[in-house]
C-alpha cells in the first residue's frame, strides 16, 4: 500500500472517529434532554388535569357539607323528602340525596320508600362516613336509571352539640368527569383514562370499557401487572407495550378519592424530533468525510513527491552508484531526510575506500595466521595426553576415599543408634523415677486417708453406742405407756359399767367411756408395735457395733501395710535415680564418641571431595586441551576461509563507483 493511500485512510479514520464521538455524544445528550422535557411536560399536564378532577370532586363534597350544615339545626320532623329534593335540584349532577339516621330510619329525596327490613347502617356509604368521621367517596357504580357512572358521597350529620344524628349521602353522576377525561388530547393519538381504587374503569376513550374491572377487558389483560403497580403507587412513569407499539405512561393518584388518572402517549412521538437530528448528523458526517479526504489527498501529494525523489536516489545507491546527491529544498523534515541521505552516501563512500585497504591487509594476515594455528594444534595434542594420565590417578584416589567414607558413615550410624537408645533409656529411667516419686506421694496420702478413716470409725462406734443406749431407754418408756394404756382401758370399762347402772341418764357418759376404751386399746397396740421396732433396732445396732469394731481393726492393718509400701517406694525411687544418673553418664560418653566420629567423617569427605575435584579438573583440562587443539585446527581452516573471503571482499568493493 502506497504512503499516499495510507495517509488518506489514517486521516479519514481519525476524522470519522472524532465526528462519530461528537455526534453520538450530542445525540445522546439531545435524546436525554428531549425525553426529560417530554416527561416533565406530561407530568405537568397530568398534574393540571388531576387537580381539575380533584377540584370537581371536592366541589361536590363541599355542596354536601353545606347541606349537612343547613340540616344541622333542622328538627327531624321538618326533614322530609321534599326538602332533600330541593337541595338536589340545586345541582343537576346529583341524581339522589338521602339521609340515614343512627336509629335505622331512612329519608330519600327521590321519594323512594325503603322496605321494612332496610337498614341504612349496613350500607357501605353509611359505614365509610361513620368510621372515618369525615367526607368520603364510595366505590363508583353504573346508575340503573341513567345508565351513567355515579359515585356515592357521604358525610356525618351532627347536631349543635357535636352528637351524631346520622349520615347524609348523595349519588353524584360522573358524566362531567368522564367527559373531562375523554377530552384530554395528547400528541400522536395519545389518550387518558381513570381508574377507581379497586381497578374499575371510570373513564376511557372506549365507552365499552366503562364500569368494568381492567382484568375483564381483553385489551388490558396483558397489562394486568402494570395496572396493579399503578394502583399501589402514588405516582410514577412507566413504559409498556400496547398492540405492538411502545407506550409511555404517567400516572397519579387523586388524594381525595384514591382514584388513578393516567396519560398515555406513543414513544415514537417523543423520538420523532430525534430522527430529524439523526439525518442532520449523518449529512454533517458525510460532508466532513469528503472534505477530510480531499484535504488529506492534497497534503499527501505535497509530502510524497519529495520522498519519491529521495527514493529514486536510494535505488541508484543500491545499484552501486555512490556519486549521486539528493536535492535539498526547504527546512522541513523531508529536506532533513535528503540532507541525511547525502551525508550517508558520503560516509558510505569513505567506508568503501577504507574497506578496500583493509581487505588487502586481511588477505596477507590470514595466511600468516593459518601457519601459526597449525603449530599450536600440535602442542595442544601433547598436553592433552599428559593431563589424561593425571586424571586417571585422581579417579583411583577418589574411589579409595569413597570406600573409607562408607565405612566411617556405617560406624557413625551405629554410634548414633547407640546414642539414641541410651537417650531413650535415660528418659525412661527419669520417667520411672518421677512415677515412683508420684507413687510414694500417693502412698503417703493413702496413709493419711486411712488414719482419717480410723478416726471416723471410732467416732461412729461411739455414736452407735449412744444410739443403742437411747433405744433401750425408749423401750422402757414404751413399756410404761403400754401399762398406762391397760389401766386406762380398765378405768373406761368400769366407767361403762357405772353408766349402764345409771340408766338413761348415764348413756352419754357410757359413749364417752367406750371411746376412751377404744383409744386406750389403740394406744396399747401402737406401743407394743413401737416396742417391737425398738427391739429390732437395738439388735441391728449391736451388729453395727460389732462390724465397726472389725472394720477399725482392718483399717489399722491397712495403715500399717500402706506405710510399709511407702518405704518400699522410697527405696525404688533412690535406686531409679542412681540408675538414671549412670545412664546419663553413658549417654554423654556415647555422644562424645559420635562427635569424634563425625569429625572423622568430615575429614574423609573433604579428602573425597578434593580427590573428585582433582579428577574432574584434570578431565576438564584434558577436554579443554583437546578442544583447544580442535580450535586451532578450526582457526587454521578459518584463516584459509578468511583469505578466500578477503579476495571476495576486494572483488565486491571494486563494483562501487567512487
Amino acid at each position: 500500500m502506497k504512503l499516499r493511500l495510507k495517509l488518506i485512510l489514517v486521516f479519514s479514520f481519525l476524522s470519522v472517529c472524532i465526528l462519530l464521538f461528537a455526534t453520538i455524544t450530542g445525540y445522546l445528550f439531545a435524546k436525554k434532554q428531549l425525553i426529560s422535557g417530554m416527561q416533565n411536560e406530561m407530568q405537568s399536564e397530568l398534574l393540571a388535569h388531576s387537580n381539575k378532577l380533584e377540584g370537581w370532586l371536592l366541589s361536590k363534597g363541599k355542596m354536601l357539607e353545606m347541606t349537612a350544615g343547613l340540616l344541622q339545626n333542622t328538627d327531624e320532623a321538618q326533614i322530609q323528602p321534599s326538602l332533600l329534593s330541593g337541595y338536589k335540584v340545586a345541582d343537576q349532577e346529583i341524581s339522589d340525596l338521602y339521609l340515614g339516621y343512627t336509629d335505622g330510619k331512612m329519608i330519600d329525596g327521590s321519594g323512594w320508600q325503603p322496605p321494612a327490613d332496610y337498614d341504612p347502617r349496613t350500607r357501605g356509604w353509611y359505614k365509610t362516613a361513620f368510621e372515618s368521621k369525615k367526607l368520603t367517596f364510595g366505590a363508583p357504580y353504573l346508575d340503573f336509571v341513567t345508565q351513567k357512572m355515579a359515585v356515592p358521597v357521604s358525610i356525618p350529620l351532627q347536631n349543635t352539640s357535636g352528637q351524631l344524628r346520622g349520615i347524609i349521602g348523595a349519588d353524584v353522576l360522573l358524566q362531567t368527569l368522564v367527559d373531562n377525561v375523554k377530552s384530554i388530547t395528547l400528541q400522536g393519538n395519545g389518550y387518558a383514562f381513570l381508574l377507581d381504587s379497586q381497578g374499575t374503569i371510570l373513564a376511557h376513550p372506549n365507552d365499552a370499557f366503562l364500569s368494568k374491572h381492567f382484568s375483564e377487558v381483553q385489551e388490558l389483560q396483558s397489562s394486568s401487572d402494570l395496572m396493579q403497580k399503578i394502583l399501589a403507587s402514588e405516582q410514577g412513569l412507566e413504559q409498556y407495550s400496547e398492540q405492538g407499539k411502545t407506550m409511555l405512561m404517567v400516572h397519579r393518584k387523586l388524594p381525595v378519592s384514591g382514584w388513578v388518572l393516567s396519560l398515555h402517549i406513543p414513544e415514537e412521538i417523543i423520538y420523532q424530533p430525534l430522527r430529524q437530528l439523526q439525518l442532520l448528523f449523518a449529512g454533517i458526517i458525510a460532508v466532513s468525510i469528503l472534505v477530510v479526504v480531499a484535504l488529506t489527498y492534497l497534503l499527501a501529494q505535497r509530502l510524497v513527491k519529495p520522498i519519491e525523489a529521495v527514493a529514486g536516489q536510494v535505488r541508484l545507491v543500491a545499484d552501486g552508484d555512490l556519486t549521486v546527491e539528493a536535492p535539498v529544498t526547504g527546512k522541513d523534515e523531508i529536506a532533513q531526510l535528503a540532507a541525511g541521505f547525502n551525508a550517508m552516501v558520503d560516509g558510505l563512500r569513505s567506508m568503501i575506500l577504507h574497506v578496500q585497504d583493509n581487505s588487502r591487509q586481511l588477505a596477507a594476515s590470514s595466511e600468516e595466521l593459518t601457519a601459526s594455528a597449525n603449530q599450536s594444534a600440535d602442542a595442544a595434542n601433547q598436553v592433552a595426553g599428559s593431563i589424561t594420565e593425571v586424571a586417571l590417578g585422581a579417579e583411583k584416589q577418589a574411589d579409595s576415599a569413597n570406600q573409607i567414607m562408607t565405612i566411617a558413615q556405617s560406624m557413625a550410624e551405629q554410634v548414633e543408634q547407640i546414642s539414641r537408645t541410651a537417650g531413650h533409656v535415660a528418659a525412661a529411667a527419669g520417667e520411672t523415677a518421677q512415677a515412683a516419686g508420684q507413687g510414694r506421694q500417693v502412698v503417703n496420702e493413702a496413709v493419711a486417708q486411712m488414719s482419717k478413716i480410723g478416726q471416723n470409725t471410732t467416732a461412729i462406734q461411739s455414736t452407735i453406742a449412744e444410739l443403742n443406749q437411747s433405744s433401750r431407754e425408749i423401750g422402757e418408756i414404751i413399756v410404761l405407756i403400754s401399762a398406762l394404756a391397760g389401766q386406762t382401758n380398765l378405768l373406761a370399762l368400769n366407767a361403762a359399767i357405772e353408766a349402764a347402772r345409771a340408766g338413761e341418764q348415764g348413756r352419754g357418759f357410757a359413749v364417752v367411756a367406750e371411746e376412751v376404751r377404744k383409744l386406750a386399746e389403740q394406744s396399747n397396740e401402737a406401743a407394743q408395735q413401737v416396742g417391737v421396732l425398738i427391739a429390732k433396732n437395738a439388735t441391728n445396732l449391736d451388729q453395727v457395733v460389732a462390724v465397726t469394731q472389725a472394720g477399725a481393726s482392718g483399717i489399722q492393718s491397712g495403715v500399717n501395710l500402706v506405710s510399709q509400701t511407702g518405704e518400699t517406694f522410697k527405696q525404688i525411687v533412690d535406686a531409679v535415680l542412681k540408675l538414671s544418673a549412670e545412664i546419663r553418664a553413658i549417654s554423654e560418653s556415647i555422644r562424645t564418641i559420635a562427635g569424634g566420629n563425625q569429625t572423622l567423617i568430615t575429614a574423609i569427605q573433604d579428602i573425597d571431595k578434593t580427590s573428585k575435584q582433582t579428577a574432574a579438573e584434570s578431565q576438564t583440562v584434558s577436554a579443554a586441551t583437546e578442544e583447544q587443539s580442535a580450535s586451532m585446527q578450526q582457526i587454521a581452516s578459518a584463516s584459509q576461509s578468511l583469505a578466500v573471503l578477503a579476495g571476495d571482499l576486494q572483488a565486491a568493493v571494486s563494483k562501487f563507483q567512487l
